[in-house]
């Protein structure tokens, strides 16, 4: 793990990345305040701790994107806590998901011959979490060239990098999107949350050593985390997958609940499998279907795009109708940043948000659910929290609401 993360390259990247690129030691003392928060919420055993260093995850075009801080329970990794890397993309935490490293990809891509012992090793951000490893060179000043991007499964060439869209190119790629997103408020928002962001940073820099003063510790007792019973999120989990497994046509991959091929379908799915599965409604016509059934009829209900550049793509006005059609129950959008009418009444919501370069998410839209949600600050500034439950395991953990990033926001309301 050494050949990822050296104080020395982290030091170097931070001499010469300029104005707006994160101190890693600063970043790092964000990371134990969040790593507190969360053991005191019971996330993390009591005796979790961060690795010293972080490792660098970069973008395409090879400068710092995040600083993964690992946590590790004992010798094992068991969680990352992931900071932006570059001011103007954000506040102090990204993400908070669990991983156990890197160990295992990499030994691979050494034994079959993909990486050599004269490579240097990278990890670059492919819609991270999700990953590329890179061959790089490094400068005596500690610059960075890509050589080559390998897919950690495969050894191959990764091909086209996904990145995360900004609002701005989310409504260029897609302006039929304003149809439901008031434009001027969404501009309001953006330019509030830059400046507030840039204060943030302002006051970090200035308290650098001295944050853990200043940090609210733990959750506030008027606003207190709320989730979804896991109880309920596993009913939903182990009925739909109890279909699938008996579809003959089921050939995916199981491991953050059950697929339904498109991300609008697969999240629509979720919340009938959820409504059926815990008995909140006995849904007969959806129980009758089998796996490949389902995909067909959310497909249809819900307008999936069928072909041409926008293929897989569920549009939102679009997204609640194989709920209504399967049940009494209705998606609504969220008014605020996060789904919470429908996750304080014990149900979960879906979130929208923006990535670009991956086939698979149709250019631009991928839909998750989302489960719980919290809220965190630091001195006067807050931030909002979002547990994403994914089943095309494209997301999961925790992330920070970023008006960049997350569009909308949905309700799972009963009729």
């Amino acid at each position: 793990m050494e050949l990822l993360a050296s104080e020395h390259d982290l030091n170097a990247m931070l001499s010469r990345g300029g104005e707006g690129i994160v101190d890693w030691q600063l970043s790092r003392e964000f990371a134990q305040l969040a790593l507190e928060d969360f053991i005191s919420a019971g996330d993390f055993p009591a005796s979790a701790t961060l690795w010293e260093i972080p490792i660098a995850i970069y973008d395409a075009e090879g400068t710092v994107r995040y600083y993964e801080f690992r946590v590790m329970d004992g010798e094992r990794v068991v969680a990352a806590i992931a900071g932006n890397a570059r001011e103007d993309l954000g506040g102090p935490i990204a993400r908070v998901f669990p991983m156990d490293g890197y160990m295992d990809e990499l030994s691979q891509l050494y034994l079959t011959g993909a990486l050599d012992k004269d490579d240097i090793p990278r990890i670059v951000d492919d819609d991270y979490p999700s990953h590329a490893v890179v061959s790089v060179s490094v400068s005596r000043g500690g610059s960075v060239e890509f050589q080559r991007v390998l897919d950690p499964a495969t050894g191959e060439d990764a091909g086209e990098l996904a990145r995360v869209l900004t609002a701005e190119e989310m409504l260029e790629q897609h302006p039929e999107l304003a149809r439901q997103l008031d434009t001027a408020a969404m501009e309001a928002e953006l330019a509030a949350w830059r400046e507030e962001t840039a204060q943030l940073w302002s006051m970090a820099k200035a308290n650098k050593g001295s944050l853990g003063s200043m940090a609210f510790r733990g959750r506030s007792r008027s606003e207190p985390r709320k989730s979804v019973d896991e109880s309920r999120i596993r009913a939903a989990d182990n009925y739909g997958i109890s279909v699938a497994k008996q579809d003959r046509k089921y050939r995916y991959p199981i491991r953050n609940g059950i697929t339904y091929l498109a991300c609008g379908s697969t999240s629509a799915g979720f919340l009938l499998d959820f409504i059926h599965g815990n008995g909140l409604q006995n849904l007969s016509a959806w129980n009758n279907l089998s796996w490949s059934s389902r995909v067909d009829a959310l497909e249809s209900k819900m307008g999936i795009v069928t072909s041409g550049v926008f293929k897989g793509a569920t549009w939102p006005w679009n997204l609640g109708n194989a709920v209504a059609s399967y049940s009494n129950y209705k998606v609504t959008l969220a008014l605020g940043v996060v789904p919470n009418t429908c996750i304080n009444n014990n149900l979960p919501g879906i979130n929208l948000r923006g990535v670009s370069g991956l086939s698979q998410l149709t250019d631009g839209l991928h839909y998750r659910n989302v489960v719980a949600y919290d809220e965190k600050g630091w001195w006067i500034f807050k931030w909002s929290y979002i547990k994403i439950h994914d089943g095309n395991n494209i997301d999961g953990g925790w992330e920070t609401y970023n008006p960049f990033y997350h569009f909308f926001s949905f309700n799972l309301m009963h009729k």
